[in-house]
């Protein structure tokens, strides 16, 4: 997975967050940081990675997987206690499946992610319907 530096995401309701990589060593990937929150413990993080599928000397063939976890630290106004909210997304895709299959499923689960009829279970854990 490819970020340019200084990748841009807006949360709901707030204002847009730059995100510049820091250049820590993260096996395929990269740590994203909000430079611009000067709080070290409640500074917005993202981290990505990519591990491409491989083939093992007996042919057996595992997955390609892709990784992105978002850190949202939000620091409590009267105990001034950092509460840590992180969000996990994570594709692994059969080689054989393609780039199309790979998509699509890319796609289901921005929709899930989004969709009115699953707010509730993101919420509260609330069965869809």
């Amino acid at each position: 997975m490819n970020l340019t530096e200084g990748g841009i995401y807006t949360p709901s309701g707030g204002t847009t967050i730059s995100l510049t990589l820091t250049g820590k060593q993260v096996v395929g990937g990269g740590e994203y940081i909000n430079s611009a929150e000067t709080d070290f413990f409640a500074r917005e993080s993202m981290i990505v990675s990519y591990k491409p599928a491989t083939v093992d000397s007996k042919g057996a063939v595992t997955k390609s997987r892709c990784s992105l976890a978002i850190n949202r630290p939000k620091r409590d106004t009267d105990t001034g206690e950092v509460m840590y909210n992180v969000g996990r997304i994570q594709l692994e895709i059969d080689p054989i499946s393609g780039i199309p299959e790979a998509d699509n499923i890319r796609l289901m689960m921005i929709s899930a992610l989004n969709s009115a009829s699953m707010v509730d279970f993101w919420r509260t854990g609330t069965k869809p319907a």
